[in-house]
């Protein structure tokens, strides 16, 4: 599965306090957390006011704080983009000063003043531009960037991240709705874009996945003239996210057009030194994005601050909101959009009806029809003749005598009280040997290669009243240490009411590397036509299970989820009831 996890912050608001070191440790400590339930990051992206009102001087500490969460997250300065916001940049600077001082600013207007400023606006930044050109080299918080992930040796992301200074015009107008992006900025991003598009095309390189676009102040703060510039540029760029800060919360906003589709994302850390009051009540917040290529989707992280002072999820913002996290589709929603038949609470919950998810649903759906008919004809020609007389006689000839001899039964016995239980045990055998049968076609049809995939039927156990794991094939479980499924609690329960097959993602909250016991991700399916009768209700007596420990084999669990799977396994064990012997029957 190609998922790239970016890490997005905002609005630090560092200046060396306790309280500001202590928020730092407290991210650090929760980012290690989620790397865990991840599997860890691919990008760190912070979108200005890293310093606290100027104070410029502070980003060589501030740039030594972030080093420490930056190693711990596993990535490296490379992997980290920082842009500029209105607080890193100091009103006391002396180019500044000089520069006012050689103007006549009550006779120039703010259009004016600021176009004598955007030519050259590095003077305002030297203690920026000396700390954070260690990291990815986005000089004056302007650059394009990019970055591309390998997942195995077929398959990547590329990622372009376009750093946008939306903060210079603040060194002289600072109002809501007043701001400015300027004609220079936009031109020079544009020809970076360009060369890097022809870069492309001339060595053949690969395009770009997915396009982020990275800076500090929302897009209602500019002008009006000035916002229709950096929408365009968005729409001209294809843009698919937009990540900025500066209003201390988390939010998210989808635009839209039949071209393409911009999400945009906000987020806010601060703390309470900052004097603003946005952020107060609701905790300090951060943003985790993991996007995910195979099915178009992200996966949104919020995290914010409880009483304590810890990071938790943050449910606050979204009613629909479970434990901090919502997906978003990537495609224009125009498109359609497939759920997933989940069990209760859990997240991932559809994939777009694209180009690429439909080809995948149409190749397992030829291999499941090929399934089928495969299996009908190993019931015609395997077990099928067991019921004819004369191949059956000679058969249960064979089967009764180590029968015999296996349960200390004498003839005269055997013939009273035993050839029934002979028979039925005969039958027995055989439809294992059929459920060993039917797991093995469907290893080598969908998981070839892998060796971390579980194929598992489970029969109830009127007894214990669970159902307990019966055949197993590909991953080398003993059966006694399966997990057995309580009734009316379990995935088995709710795919025989919901008469579907159901996908559980464990969304890597318990997945070890080192530990293949984990599965990330299960398919049950029950076989709801054959059923044994209890006091109160009618039970299913088998259920089908396909297990997967690694992210490889997600897309075609995905894809199966989606198909006709269900239909199909029940209706190869309904051949075999049919034709072959009342499966139910060799159990009451």
């Amino acid at each position: 599965m190609r998922r790239v996890n970016v890490i997005h912050l905002s609005d630090i608001h560092f200046d060396n306090s306790n309280k500001s070191n202590e928020i730092l440790e407290e991210l650090k400590e929760d980012l290690l957390k989620m790397k865990e339930e991840l599997g860890g990051f691919h990008l760190l992206l912070i979108t200005g006011d890293c310093v606290d009102k100027g104070q410029v001087e502070l980003f060589k500490e501030f740039c030594n704080k972030l080093n420490i969460i930056v190693k711990s997250c596993g990535l490296t300065k490379k992997k980290v983009l920082i842009m500029l916001g209105n607080h890193d940049s100091s009103k006391k600077n002396p180019w500044l000063t000089s520069f006012f001082s050689s103007i006549d600013n009550e006779k120039m207007s703010k259009e004016e003043v600021l176009n004598s400023i955007e030519p050259t606006i590095s003077p305002l930044y030297p203690d920026y531009n000396e700390n954070v050109k260690k990291y990815v080299n986005t000089p004056d918080g302007i650059g394009v960037n990019e970055f591309q992930f390998k997942f195995d040796n077929q398959t990547s992301t590329k990622i372009r991240v376009i750093s946008v200074n939306t903060s210079w015009s603040t060194a002289i107008y600072n109002k809501y709705g007043d701001l400015i992006i300027g004609d220079t900025q936009i031109e020079k991003l544009k020809k970076s874009i360009e060369e890097l598009n022809n870069k492309q095309k001339i060595y053949k390189q690969k395009k770009c996945d997915y396009t982020i676009l990275c800076m500090h102040h929302p897009l209602d703060w500019f002008k009006y003239n000035e916002r229709k510039k950096i929408e365009q540029f968005i729409k001209s760029s294809e843009v698919d996210f937009v990540l900025h800060g500066h209003i201390h919360t988390a939010g998210f906003e989808n635009v839209n057009n039949i071209d393409n589709t911009s999400n945009i994302f906000c987020t806010g850390i601060s703390y309470q030194k900052t004097g603003e009051t946005c952020s107060r009540k609701d905790g300090m917040r951060y943003s985790i994005y993991e996007i995910n290529k195979d099915t178009q989707t992200v996966n949104v992280y919020i995290r914010s601050t409880n009483d304590q002072g810890k990071f938790v999820e943050d449910n606050r913002l979204y009613k629909k909101s479970k434990n901090g996290f919502f997906t978003m589709s990537l495609e224009n929603p125009n498109n359609c959009v497939l759920p997933f038949k989940t069990v209760d609470n859990v997240s991932k919950m559809y994939t777009v009806l694209n180009q690429e998810t439909v080809r995948k649903i149409l190749s397992k759906e030829r291999l499941l029809f090929d399934l089928y008919c495969n299996m009908e004809q190993v019931i015609q020609n395997q077990y099928l003749p067991l019921c004819e007389s004369e191949t059956f006689a000679k058969e249960i000839e064979k089967y009764e005598e180590s029968w015999k001899k296996k349960n200390t039964i004498g003839c005269d016995e055997f013939v009273t009280k035993g050839k029934e239980t002979c028979k039925k045990d005969f039958y027995r055998e055989q439809f294992e040997l059929f459920c060993y049968d039917l797991l093995i076609n469907l290893h080598s049809v969908f998981f070839k290669s892998s060796k971390t995939v579980r194929f598992l039927i489970r029969k109830y156990d009127t007894e214990q009243k669970v159902h307990k794991a019966f055949v197993s094939e590909g991953y080398n479980d003993k059966l006694d240490n399966i997990k057995n499924f309580p009734w009316e609690t379990s995935l088995v329960y709710h795919s025989f009411k919901k008469e579907s097959a159901l996908l559980q993602s464990c969304n890597y909250k318990y997945y070890d590397k080192g530990n293949s016991d984990i599965w990330i991700n299960s398919l049950t399916i029950t076989i709801n036509n054959i059923c044994v009768q209890t006091k109160s209700e009618m039970i299913p007596l088998l259920s089908f299970n396909i297990a997967i420990s690694e992210q490889k084999s997600e897309a075609c669990l995905e894809a199966l989820a989606l198909s006709s799977i269900y239909e199909k396994i029940r209706a190869i064990f309904n051949l075999f009831d049919n034709q072959v012997i009342n499966i139910a029957s060799l159990y009451e």
